[in-house]
């Protein structure tokens, strides 16, 4: 198996922008995506409400919830 792509080219990873990356890239594919289309948003949206312990709002989007936090973001996919 050939070495991961920072790897081959000696890029250095930044533990903080690998998270931020991490939290954008979930917030396009999985909230965005996913579950924008659900029919149960709303069920979605409570759980990860109820899971971060802050009140619920069915105006916000998931990144109302998680505040492009990456525990937060961590939290809201177990909770959904």
């Amino acid at each position: 198996m050939s070495p991961k792509f920072h790897e081959r080219f000696e890029i250095s990873i930044d533990i903080e922008d690998a998270r931020e990356r991490f939290v954008n890239r979930i917030g396009n594919r999985v909230f965005d995506d996913l579950f924008e289309h659900s029919v149960r948003k709303d069920d979605l949206l409570k759980a990860v409400a109820d899971e971060l312990g802050e009140s619920y709002m069915p105006i916000f989007a998931f990144e109302a919830y998680t505040q492009q936090n990456f525990y937060k973001t961590l939290q809201a996919i177990e909770a959904a």
